[in-house]
């Protein structure tokens, strides 16, 4: 099982120093790339059908869910089988069709699983490892209405679906054809290491935070401070709906923390003060390649 540990930022300035910009970046996509073809052979070796990929937000899930088909689809492209992804998002249920729940503060809880219509993406799921056509849905987050979007879908023998989403570890998502033919994947990036005798860290956490608050700023038109007010909400629903399926049997685990994404960090958040331990360096964003996990926050 591949597992997310943790990296040294004194290790991956070393790097950066002796490898220098292009060849670092370079590796480090390399890194990356290599845990999603391991996965990718391990879903072919053992006859997997569904992939259900799970991350918090900020952690990449969509790109890693997107190269994890492309990967698929090369190993596959002697044979007439498939790879489909789709996105939990869709089976959110309609406004109108039930009570939001709520936080502890009353504030609405826009992370909880109780906002998906479970009984129905458990049906479908396993309507499509039975073979049975699929009406899918289709999730508008300005009207907050679920509709029909107009596609039929069947998974047929030997094709392959991943279907990413917040709760895909959640045992809630249970269905009658799940068995050894489908795998749970988390998705997120490793904590850095800052200082090992002080125990001084960048958790995963903050670097999911700054990689939402560029994203959030650049593509949302949201300040900063209004991307770290809502982190609390955002770390809550990690801690209930996320960290206590973690360690179930068989979730595989991809780490998405590119080294010189620092770097990068450091130039384009000057104001987050907890940087400030990463030297500025001659990397930026336009170094970023395409198809890289970083482009789902910093767009070129």
């Amino acid at each position: 099982m591949n597992l997310v540990n943790s990296q040294n930022l004194f290790t991956i300035i070393q790097r950066l120093t002796i490898l220098g910009k292009d060849k670092f970046v370079d590796e480090e996509e390399s890194r990356y790339m290599r845990q999603i073809d391991a996965l990718a052979r391990e879903i072919v070796e053992n006859g997997i059908s569904m992939v259900l990929l799970a991350g918090p937000s900020g952690s990449g899930k969509t790109t890693t869910a997107h190269n994890l088909r492309k990967c698929l689809m090369r190993r596959l492209m002697e044979t007439d089988r498939y790879v489909y992804c789709l996105s939990m998002d869709d089976w959110y249920m309609s406004g109108d069709r039930y009570t939001m729940p709520l936080d502890e503060e009353g504030n609405p809880d826009y992370e909880s699983p109780e906002c998906l219509d479970i009984p129905r993406l458990n049906q479908d799921l396993g309507d499509l490892l039975a073979g049975k056509e699929v009406r899918l849905p289709c999730y508008n987050f300005i009207t907050r209405r679920s509709m029909d979007s107009g596609a039929r879908f069947t998974l047929r023998e030997g094709d392959i679906l991943i279907m990413e989403g917040l709760h895909a570890l959640n045992p809630v998502i249970r269905f009658p054809e799940e068995g050894e033919n489908c795998l749970r994947v988390y998705v997120s990036p490793a904590d850095v290491i800052v200082d090992e005798k002080d125990g001084e860290v960048l958790d995963n956490q903050y670097i999911r935070l700054c990689r939402r608050i560029y994203r959030d700023r650049d593509q949302r038109g949201s300040s900063e401070e209004e991307t770290i007010a809502r982190a609390a909400s955002v770390n809550r629903g990690e801690r209930l709906y996320v960290a206590p399926f973690l360690h179930n049997v068989g979730v595989w685990r991809i780490d998405t923390l590119l080294g010189y994404e620092l770097f990068i960090h450091r130039r384009e958040l000057p104001d987050m003060k907890e940087l400030k331990v990463i030297p500025l360096s001659k990397i930026t964003r336009f170094d970023i390649p395409e198809g890289s996990v970083l482009r789902e926050f910093y767009k070129v």
